[in-house]
């Protein structure tokens, strides 16, 4: 059992957590730490790392996201400038 949750630590260290997605199938999982914390993992790589966030500092990301703030990383919103549809590395190289 980890005592204190660290960035970057394996997410299957978590396992008494409950992970959840947006949607069915979706990219991102969260899950609530005993310490009040959030844990945040990729859904395709269940095993890899999890970030660590203070429920206050996710609060604060997500009302940004609600905002708007990031649309223009996903090629929404005014002054999206890449088109992501053929994934990270494409849109990198034509920027």
């Amino acid at each position: 059992m980890i005592l204190r949750a660290f960035n970057g630590m394996p997410a299957q260290w978590l396992p008494e957590v409950e992970w959840r997605a947006a949607d069915p199938g979706g990219a991102l999982e969260v899950a609530a730490l005993p310490d009040g914390e959030i844990a945040v993992r990729s859904a395709q790589h269940v095993d890899g790392p999890a970030l660590i966030f203070g429920a206050g500092d996710l609060a604060q990301f997500v009302a940004g996201a609600k905002r708007g703030l990031f649309d223009d990383l996903c090629g929404h919103g005014p002054g999206a400038a890449r088109d992501l549809s053929e994934g990270p590395d494409e849109a990198l190289r034509s920027a």
